[in-house]
């Protein structure tokens, strides 16, 4: 809210207020980050080597010749019992995600949202079973787990070729979306075409057949869903 001061005739004077810079944005942000890559390297990077060690069976360090060098392998048998059981709870129902309609008009939509989701994001694009395996590892091994969802846009490029087409057809591919190069050749009709060499009808009034080569690049989009290393995800010692 803009603050006033009185003016000589009594009149309000808006006086604009001052914001933040973005020299001090950056230093806040920048000191954040710092504050959160110090957490993680001092309190959780060494729980998690701690808890790595452990699930591989290294030894401690602290064996003595001669004496017992036997490890355990409980951490890596604990978590082996538990991750079927986490996949069986998220994969193992027909549907992974299903999205409720909120109206009897949602219906419908609510329909085609849970198959797309279901059948093409974590089926079609994305090997989402062995990705969640991943991440519910990781929730297990090292207290979290996370999920990066990003949209993918590829770019395609194809050489196509038409033959026996009218003008109609003609004009048709050649207004399609995507097209960069197109190379036409036409010629008469066969039925035309001794009436034309002898003079008869002249060539641009006699029905065309046309042959098209073109090159047609084309985007699409889809969901990418992938398991993000712990390591590289930032949490302020302050989240809970």
């Amino acid at each position: 809210m803009a603050e006033y001061e009185e003016g000589q005739l009594g009149e309000e004077v808006p006086q604009e207020e001052e914001g933040m810079s973005l020299q001090e944005l950056e230093g806040i942000v920048s000191g954040l980050i710092e504050d959160a890559e110090d957490y993680i390297d001092q309190t959780e990077a060494k729980d998690r080597v701690l808890a790595n060690n452990y699930y591989q069976g290294l030894p401690f360090g602290n064996e003595e010749e001669g004496r017992s060098q036997v490890v355990s392998y409980d951490v890596r048998d604990t978590i082996s019992l538990m991750l079927p059981q986490v996949m069986r709870t998220f994969f193992g129902p027909e549907k992974v995600v299903e999205y409720l309609p909120r109206s009897e008009e949602d219906v419908a939509h609510a329909k085609q949202a849970t198959d797309y989701v279901n059948s093409v994001v974590l089926g079609q694009d994305n090997p989402a079973y062995l990705r969640f395996f991943g991440v519910f590892k990781d929730a297990l091994l090292k207290r979290v787990g996370i999920v990066k969802v990003n949209w993918q846009t590829k770019t395609e490029v194809e050489h196509e070729e038409y033959s026996g087409l009218d003008d109609a057809a003609l004009e048709a591919v050649l207004s399609s979306e995507g097209i960069e190069d197109a190379q036409v050749a036409s010629a008469p009709l066969p039925e035309f075409e001794q009436a034309v060499g002898m003079g008869e009808v002249p060539l641009e009034e006699v029905p065309k057949i046309h042959s098209v080569t073109l090159r047609r690049q084309t985007e699409t989009g889809s969901v990418l869903v992938d398991a993000l290393p712990p390591e590289e995800f930032l949490i302020d010692r302050r989240a809970k």
